[in-house]
């Protein structure tokens, strides 16, 4: 597959992974503002796609809440990955597709 091909499923990708990483800063905003801000999408070579926190560990013990992770998983990133399931599914299926015809077209 071409670089221009593999540029385009990445992009199709992470557009793809939008509409949940866009649920879950809603949904946890209540929770932490500063944290639900920095959701991020990542893109691996592979094809996997992630939306996970880009914020880093406060250096400060105290500030640290121990479950934090589990607290973001819960109430924020699985339920935005449950209900928008369907909306991954079709625009994948589309980024698959426009692959496939690039890749058929010789481009």
């Amino acid at each position: 597959m071409g670089k221009d091909v593999k540029r385009l499923v990445r992009g199709k990708l992470r557009e793809a992974a939008e509409p949940v990483r866009q649920d879950a800063s809603s949904r946890f905003v209540k929770y932490d503002a500063k944290s639900a801000s920095k959701y991020g999408i990542t893109v691996r070579r592979t094809g996997f796609v992630t939306v996970e926190q880009r914020l880093r560990k406060s250096a400060s013990q105290d500030r640290r809440r121990p479950k934090f992770g589990a607290l973001q998983m819960e109430k924020a990133l699985l339920p935005a990955l449950a209900d928008n399931g369907e909306l991954i599914e079709q625009r994948v299926g589309e980024a698959v597709s426009l692959a496939c015809a690039k890749f058929n077209l010789g481009g």
